[in-house]
């Protein structure tokens, strides 16, 4: 049931600025800044009208909660509350699940709410629900290792549906229960909640914790066959992102971490060798920048690069020495190894492109599924790998060439050494050493 638009609501969400996190990427890793004194961090999904946020941060003061809503209507019925108890450990945002890993740094959560989320009784709909092992992979991103996530719902099947994924999704599952209220108000309740226990229905309740994730192979899959690691695609040699791809096993995990890493790295270039243009901006002296070129912050132009005419450049950029980033190309959240070449209206987003990768004139990643559900990389040979990312472009392996106004859709890993062949729709895993010529048809090189 939609939710009737409230009156004066853009005044009643500036009364409650104090409570609202306005900008909340720029939050990630920082969140317990907001109240020192916690000593844990939560974080509810769907927090509605906000009864539950409000008595749990009310009975826990030791406890910093972040609550999340995307409709405005609702989202403000929840900030009133916490104004009115006057409590300053909860905040609130106005976002979407599918964004927490760009606003919550690895680690940073130590325990889940989800309550009563949409039930999408669908089947072409599941990966909407949020206790999809699509959502719950992205949650392992900044849940900690031990983390719980509590759940609870008045729908039978989505609580049937959700015991098969929190396992799946490396999570054990403990208090499992399907009439929590039977004997008795347990904990504190939502709004429906309490309508619905008042009313003799059960509701469900489990608690999932973090653990080891499954390894993401099929049964009879040759697990050399494809080969995406980080290990697998680069010369960590060539790029000054090597202590940060170091860290992961697969490229789209160093995906959030990018803007960070080139703040920190900025200030320890050698002043000699590079020049801090504009606050967080930093060109090598032997970098040639367009007058007409824009530069957002933060963003690290290696030596000998040439930034052209018209490039836009916006922001958590990392372009490597002897670089090309062309006329009305366009960069955003992107690691780019020495000599990649993006010389002519090219768009690339959240992408990681290896060492002497080259994509054709108009070419393009496409960072974004259009359906905004978390993207999945697939193999060939059946193999998925659930990335927990609602943005992520392509990964480029070193060399490999990307012909002209190809389309590298979300979720794409190529391989070193691999061709893509001009107007192509790539998706999925390109092999090392091949050629992509159409879907279904990709060929591997012949020396």
């Amino acid at each position: 049931m939609r939710m009737r638009r409230k009156k004066n609501l853009i005044p009643r969400m500036e009364r409650c600025a104090d409570w609202q996190i306005q900008d909340p990427r720029a939050m990630r890793g920082r969140w317990r800044s907001l109240c020192p004194e916690a000593e844990t961090l939560w974080l509810e999904i769907g927090c509605g009208k906000g009864t539950f946020t409000a008595e749990t941060a009310r009975q826990h003061p030791e406890a910093l909660l972040i609550a999340v809503e995307r409709v405005p209507d609702a989202l403000v019925m929840a900030m009133e509350k916490a104004k009115a108890l006057e409590l300053r450990n909860v905040f609130f945002l106005c976002a979407d699940a599918a964004e927490l890993g760009e606003m919550f740094a690895p680690d940073e959560v130590d325990r889940m709410f989800i309550n009563f989320c949409d039930p999408w009784p669908s089947k072409r709909h599941a990966k909407r629900r949020l206790t999809h092992a699509g959502f719950l992979r992205a949650y392992r991103a900044f849940l900690r290792e031990g983390g719980e996530i509590h759940f609870k719902t008045d729908n039978r099947p989505l609580f049937d549906f959700s015991l098969t994924q929190f396992p799946e999704a490396g999570y054990t599952l403990s208090e499992v229960t399907y009439h929590l209220h039977e004997h008795g108000t347990q904990g504190v309740m939502t709004d429906y909640e309490a309508k619905f226990a008042a009313q003799g229905m059960p509701i469900h309740r489990c608690v999932a914790t973090k653990a080891a994730l499954p390894e993401p192979i099929q049964e009879g899959s040759d697990p050399m066959s494809i080969s995406i690691r980080v290990s697998d695609l680069y010369s960590l040699e060539h790029t000054l992102a090597k202590p940060l791809l170091e860290r992961f096993t697969y490229p789209w995990e160093a995906l959030g971490e990018i803007g960070a890493f080139v703040r920190a790295l900025g200030p320890t270039l050698d002043q000699e060798a590079y020049v801090e243009v504009s606050p967080a901006v930093w060109v090598a002296r032997s970098a040639q920048v367009a007058a007409t070129a824009t530069l957002t912050a933060p963003c690290i132009i290696g030596p000998e690069t040439e930034v052209r005419p018209g490039a836009f450049i916006r922001g958590n950029v990392l372009v490597g020495c002897g670089a090309v980033v062309g006329n009305s190309t366009e960069l955003k959240n992107v690691i780019l190894f020495d000599g990649v070449q993006v010389p002519h209206y090219n768009y690339v987003g959240d992408s990681i492109l290896g060492y002497k990768a080259h994509m054709g004139a108009g070419s393009i990643t496409s960072n974004v599924k259009s359906d905004k559900t978390p993207v999945v990389v697939k193999a060939p040979d059946g193999q998925r790998w659930e990335t927990g990312r609602k943005k992520f472009g392509a990964m480029l392996g070193d060399r490999v060439e990307v012909g002209c106004n190809s389309v590298l859709n979300p979720g794409t890993v190529i391989g070193p050494e691999s061709n893509i062949y001009p107007l192509s729709s790539v998706r999925g895993v390109v092999p090392a050493r091949h050629i992509f010529k159409a879907p279904g048809n990709v060929v591997p090189k012949h020396d």
